[in-house]
């Protein structure tokens, strides 16, 4: 099997993993979170679907730096730019989950 044919099937299987299962999860959290922060902040509908645009957005950042990679490749390996912006976004990345 060809390997962009075997990469766009994973990235389809995983970003379905993230619109079916992860995101509710995360909606869950979310309600209560606005539980927790009912006494400080009113709730709004843009304040709801706050945590849906931050994963939008980290999934959008994500998109953004392979493409960079992409377009930003000389024979086939990427810039020192390039490897340093992904390393260092990747290193914010495992900042914020840990």
């Amino acid at each position: 099997m060809p390997e962009r044919a075997t990469g766009s099937f994973a990235g389809g299987l995983a970003v379905a993993y993230v619109f079916l299962h992860l995101l509710p999860e995360i909606a869950e959290g979310n309600e209560a979170i606005g539980e927790a922060l009912s006494d400080v902040l009113r709730p709004t509908p843009l304040l709801d679907l706050g945590i849906f645009l931050v994963a939008l957005a980290g999934f959008t950042a994500f998109y953004g730096l392979e493409r960079l990679a992409q377009r930003g490749s000389a024979a086939g390996e990427p810039t020192a730019g390039v490897y340093w912006l992904h390393l260092g976004s990747f290193m914010i990345y495992n900042a914020l989950i840990t």
